[in-house]
């Protein structure tokens, strides 16, 4: 009896230590790149605002966007990062209102736009006490792509600009906030190299690996639940084409044309977790699941080549219909592979995550 739990005392030890080197792994090479890569996009968006402001062109104005597509990128790879930093003071949803199902954000937005021309405009001092729905890349989207943003955008005399720089700002702030918190000495990234009793959350670096597990198994099944399936025929009946475009017209950065983009930051982000903290490399299938990673990117590719996801903006194309469906499927095989074999060797099990989206 003594002897069995000597070895099983030496298996738990060793364990720990793997799993304290995927953690240091984890923070060292995907959370930390990724917070900086959204920290510098979104400050480089603030710049860009800053010069349309001034300008009032149309090429600034396609800077700006291009800039506004590089900070979906960015954040959309830590999306599904629900951890430390991102869960205080609401961040998530002040990033990243969606959906938006009462229109919330599009109420608020045009009475801010109306007030901005009565003197009495939004500041960067007081937008973070407003409603989330306004304060982040949602709503700087309905700014910069509505039907009338080009028109106001270029217009030295509208106060768009200056609400829509403000609204970067915010999220700039938010960004930079975020890099800060993670790089800070004795900080989520210290808790999470070195988890101590003292440590509500993380008391072992198996708690560790089962917050990592956890965001894999919320977000793929946020991304294919939420983002993918809704456009797909139903089970029983098909979807009606006209409903179909519905749902697309309410996915994420549908306005602005960055849909796939937030697809592709979510793979991304994902697969980030798996491969390259090795853990998949733990279970024997990292090469298994980096094939199935590298053609759910093909697909997305491959919707990226389609000149338009909708014919004659009246229903969804047949052929980007079945990219989705195929995309959603690796996604799911990927997703069970993570919950079943990757899980069982590790020992480990994702938890209830709370934030998982609704």
């Amino acid at each position: 009896m003594l002897f069995t739990m000597a070895v099983l005392s030496q298996f738990a030890n060793a364990a720990e230590v793997e799993f304290g080197d995927t953690a240091v792994r984890v923070v060292e090479k995907v959370y930390l790149p990724a917070y900086s890569e959204f920290n510098s996009t979104a400050d480089n968006l603030v710049g860009a605002i800053k010069l349309l402001c001034q300008g009032a062109s149309f090429e600034q104005l396609k800077e700006v966007r291009d800039a506004y597509g590089a900070v979906v990128q960015s954040f959309s790879v830590i999306e599904f990062y629900r951890i430390g930093p991102m869960l205080i003071d609401n961040r998530q949803n002040r990033l990243f209102y969606w959906p938006d199902k009462r229109r919330v954000g599009e109420r608020q937005l045009r009475a801010m736009l109306q007030e901005s021309n009565t003197g009495n405009a939004v500041s960067k001092l007081n937008i973070a006490g407003k409603s989330v729905a306004v304060q982040g890349l949602p709503a700087l989207e309905r700014l910069l792509y509505d039907s009338r943003a080009g028109e106001q955008l270029t217009d030295v005399s509208s106060r768009r600009c200056n609400v829509a720089l403000v609204v970067a700002f915010n999220i700039a702030t938010m960004a930079s906030e975020l890099e800060h918190q993670w790089s800070a000495v004795e900080g989520i990234a210290d808790r999470i190299r070195n988890p101590r009793d003292s440590d509500e959350q993380f008391r072992t670096h198996r708690e560790v690996i089962r917050s990592f597990m956890t965001q894999i198994s919320a977000g793929s099944e946020f991304l294919v639940a939420r983002k993918l399936e809704p456009l797909l025929p139903g089970d029983s009946s098909e979807t009606s084409k006209s409903s179909g475009l519905r749902t697309m017209r309410k996915m994420p950065f549908w306005k602005s044309e960055n849909y796939l983009t937030n697809l592709r930051g979510n793979v991304e982000g994902i697969r980030a977790l798996v491969i390259d903290s090795g853990l998949a490399e733990r279970a024997n299938i990292a090469d298994e699941l980096t094939f199935e990673f590298k053609v759910a990117v093909g697909y997305i590719k491959s919707l990226d080549s389609i000149s338009s996801l909708v014919l004659e903006n009246t229903s969804l194309d047949p052929d980007a219909q079945g990219l989705l469906a195929a995309l959603a499927s690796v996604l799911r095989s990927i997703q069970l592979s993570v919950s079943d074999r990757l899980a069982s060797k590790l020992g480990v099990h994702a938890g209830f995550n709370s934030d998982d989206g609704d």
